[in-house]
């Protein structure tokens, strides 16, 4: 089983978001900074809310990581 992107690099995809920020926005943003398809997939498991930081989108995708949900495929 292979380790889905770290952390620091779904950051560096999210550069340039204006927070609040909803799922939407944060996927859109990384598309936008060329995310590749797990980054991608990971932001697409995250909840769907209103996020005010990015340390808040990244508490986020730290669960789905201990879930298994998405981070390791």
């Amino acid at each position: 089983m292979t380790q889905g992107p770290s952390i620091p690099h779904i950051a560096r995809h999210l550069k340039g978001t204006h927070f609040p920020a909803g799922k939407q926005a944060l996927v859109q943003q990384a598309r936008a900074n060329s995310a590749d398809g797990p980054t991608l997939e990971i932001l697409q498991c995250i909840p769907d809310r209103d996020f005010d930081t990015l340390s808040e989108v990244m508490e986020a995708v730290g669960e789905i990581g201990h879930r298994g949900d998405g981070a390791e495929r």
